[in-house]
């Protein structure tokens, strides 16, 4: 996947017009590189997202690198890109990178069992050379036939040269009552309530300076 990328001066609020123009703000940094603003095609970006591709290739004011999206932020209403973090890799040095968990299969646990499977995390952390990380890592829960049975991180599916960083330890996916498992639903909407309110609400996307819109 190549994605062109076009050097930016602008920042802050400014960066808004950049957005209405088709165009998304984002930030490049690693070890060895300098740190720089750039531009990329905002329907570029979104079909990288979807590619598959966790190694990009760049183009325009910046090419012949190689980068990973290392974080991005979203509008909370139009679900489009406000910001995107890239971090330049080497192919020879391997980096630590957070991808998704894919559910698979189907558990025996809530066909016959009658439980409901309560998905506890959806992304992890991996390192391996770049080209080796892949898109996505596999849950198979066709192993949970009872409730109560869980699968944990080291059970994920792991592709050759790819270790795990998070703890193999943490519950991927768990088997529970039902009635547990709305349990466990409504203490966690609780707590992202609490956590919304704390905040004090979002400012209009227009007022957000770029550091704000990054970790949106």
């Amino acid at each position: 996947m190549k994605l062109t990328f076009l050097k930016r001066s602008v920042t802050g609020k400014k960066v808004a017009a950049l957005r209405r123009d088709g165009q998304t703000p984002v930030a490049c940094y690693g070890k060895g590189e300098p740190s720089a603003l750039y531009s990329v095609d905002t329907q570029s970006l979104l079909k990288s997202l979807v590619s598959g591709s966790v190694v990009i290739e760049t183009d325009g004011d910046m090419s012949g690198k190689q980068v990973i999206l290392q974080d991005i932020s979203f509008h909370p209403v139009s679900d489009m890109p406000l910001h995107a973090d890239f971090l330049f890799v080497d192919a020879t040095h391997e980096v630590e990178h957070e991808v998704a968990v894919r559910v698979i299969g189907e558990a025996p646990g809530v066909k016959i069992d009658e439980g409901q499977m309560v998905v506890v995390l959806d992304k992890v952390s991996i390192r391996a050379l770049p080209q080796n990380i892949p898109a996505q890592l596999d849950a198979d829960v066709s192993v949970l036939k009872t409730i109560g049975s869980r699968l944990l991180v080291s059970d994920l599916l792991l592709p050759n040269g790819v270790t795990l960083v998070t703890s193999p330890d943490e519950i991927v996916v768990s088997i529970l009552e039902k009635s547990q498992a709305d349990e466990e639903e409504i203490n966690e909407s609780y707590m992202e309530d609490i956590e919304v309110t704390g905040k004090g609400g979002k400012k209009a996307d227009d007022e957000l300076s770029e550091e704000e819109v990054a970790v949106s």
